[in-house]
């Protein structure tokens, strides 16, 4: 899932996949009828664990108390069940202190490592999860979590909850090291006695039924100076950029069948005009190791070889449910972070949310989403350019559909200055109400997290898929200028609407994972206009008037952000 050579943050390993989301059934050992005192204090560390104002001192006095009860109790499912609840109390420490406290951090380990010391109890793959996911977020590396999710498989064979260590290998299939690293891995393991080394989870180990990743289709989009191919499989699967001849560019997707689809996939990248002239997709054959020997051999795969009409920079990121791997192209530097005062646009592109098959959210009444952002486009665009002397231009102009990765890959091949989505914002809840903007970042709550959902047609990145995207596309200082591009619209639409409309109230600016501003190469913000889904709001959202006060908020907050206010 994502190339071998780049780094990660600390932050953005927290929440890897979200291993720990199951965990497997409840123990077939001795029943939890922990005495009164035993179970008290399970309350009480799970309270303190869960509390949003615990700090430090309090999760490490509800450990220390934990895992003093484990050590008392012995090998038992309580002694388990209690060591992993100490382990919990010290990692959220380490996450609350930023991840600079490695004692903290230590003591996680330490206290998971005891929980796991009884494989027969399903309470141990719980903490053997968490113990792998943690090390990888220290490490600063995803590898580092799959190797001891590997070993963790090995110790644990005879777990009744093995299921689930399965389930979290496959969800971090693409961190999988190389086959000879797994073999070094089982031999160092087989070293230690321990049971199930080298008896054959191979190079398959984390893939369901060890069914190989399929090409499903190849989709591309090219300009004079502008590229983006899009590469969708039908699992996760590890990708990198290998070498290759001047004036081409070649992905190496490991381990990925072409299912017999080459011939349509070649047509979709074969021959073109523009940046992208040419593209095809070929097997990679797989060297097999030696009967008898570790597997340690290449798995093979699908190399994608794109055909450029001449040089250009090029980056390479994924985006999860359906997965795909994205390739862009460009003859222009990435931006780079300028300094205050005003900001010389030439080119916006508004992007008009949903579209065609696509109607977005639904109000009460009936009124969809995509053609209330379409009437705001196309109302704004004229009146941005006119004020603001600049071009302007829209993803669509009528109701069709426009993928989400067609959509910032046009405002790419326009070398737009900024990119602005225009959005309803919908709920469960009828009362929810409200004017948000949002930026790509990581999502940091459950709401920000349905919304980026929604939006993205169901399909929400993990916080750990969303920081690896980030990491790979290296844009940190066009982060900082979305930031003040959202807060400036923000601000441009409540003194807009304020006096007309008072009710409206004003939800901030937030991060979230929308796949339509992953790989923008410019400052970028997706506009939610309040809640369709709100009875009173989509009656606004209807209203003339509104949308005239909309279109003068955007063309304000633009205008602002030109002006380097």
């Amino acid at each position: 899932m994502r190339p071998r050579s780049t780094s990660w943050t600390t932050r953005g390993l927290v929440g890897l996949a979200l291993l720990v989301t199951a965990c497997g059934p409840r123990s077939q050992g001795p029943a939890l009828d922990a005495a009164p005192s035993q179970v008290s204090l399970i309350d009480d560390g799970e309270k303190v664990l869960a509390s949003a104002t615990a700090v430090r001192a309090d999760l490490v006095a509800a450990s220390e108390k934990l895992g003093a009860a484990a050590v008392a109790e012995g090998g038992t499912a309580r002694g388990v069940v209690l060591a992993t609840l100490a382990g919990r109390l010290r990692a959220r420490a380490f996450r609350l202190g930023g991840g600079l406290s490695e004692d903290d951090a230590r003591r996680a380990l330490e206290w998971w490592t005891v929980a796991i010391g009884r494989p027969e109890f399903a309470e141990a793959c719980a903490p053997a999860i968490e113990r792998a996911e943690l090390a990888g977020e220290i490490a600063h590396d995803p590898r580092v979590s799959y190797r001891e999710l590997y070993a963790a498989r090995r110790r644990l064979t005879s777990s009744p909850c093995v299921a689930s260590i399965d389930e979290a290998l496959d969800r971090s299939r693409p961190w999988r090291p190389p086959p000879e690293a797994l073999a070094q891995l089982d031999r160092a393991l087989a070293g230690e006695g321990v049971i199930g080394a080298l008896a054959g989870l191979g190079a398959d180990a984390g893939t369901s039924n060890g069914a190989h990743a399929r090409v499903l289709r190849v989709s591309r989009w090219s300009t004079a100076d502008s590229a983006r191919v899009v590469i969708e499989l039908d699992k996760p699967a590890t990708y990198l950029l290998e070498p290759a001849t001047p004036g081409t560019v070649r992905v190496r997707l490991e381990g990925v069948d072409l299912a017999g689809a080459a011939e349509d996939i070649d047509e979709a990248i074969g021959k073109g005009k523009g940046l992208l002239i040419g593209g095809k997709l070929a097997p990679i054959p797989a060297i097999v190791a030696e009967p008898g020997a570790p597997s340690t051999g290449s798995p093979g795969g699908t190399a994608v070889v794109l055909s450029l009409a001449r040089p250009a920079y090029r980056r390479i990121f994924f985006l999860p449910d359906p997965f795909r791997v994205v390739v862009d192209l460009s003859t222009t530097p990435p931006q780079v972070a300028e300094g205050t005062g005003p900001r010389p646009l030439r080119r916006i592109v508004l992007d008009a949310g949903h579209g065609g098959s696509d109607p977005g959210a639904t109000g009460p009444s009936g009124l969809q989403e995509k053609n209330v952002t379409l009437a705001l486009a196309k109302a704004a665009a004229p009146i941005v350019a006119r004020e603001l002397g600049v071009e302007v231009r829209l993803t669509r102009a009528a109701d069709t559909f426009v993928s989400l990765e067609e959509r910032a890959a046009i405002a790419n091949g326009a070398e737009a200055d900024v990119f602005l989505s225009i959005h309803c914002n919908a709920s469960p809840s009828p009362k929810a109400h409200g004017m948000e903007i949002y930026v790509l970042d990581t999502a940091r709550d459950e709401i920000t997290q349905k919304v980026a959902a929604r939006e993205n047609g169901g399909g929400a990145a993990a916080p750990g898929e969303l920081r690896a995207i980030l990491d790979d596309l290296k844009l940190q200082e066009l982060g900082g200028r979305s930031q003040q591009l959202a807060a400036l619209l923000q601000k441009a639409t409540m003194a807009s609407l304020g006096p007309s409309y008072p009710d409206v109230v004003d939800g901030g600016v937030h991060g979230a994972g929308f796949f339509v501003l992953v790989g923008a190469r410019m400052p970028a913000a997706l506009m939610e206009v309040t809640y369709i889904s709100n009875a009173k709001e989509e009656a606004h959202l209807a209203d003339a008037e509104f949308q005239a006060r909309m279109v003068d908020a955007i063309v304000n907050g633009l205008r602002a952000y030109q002006a380097g206010t």
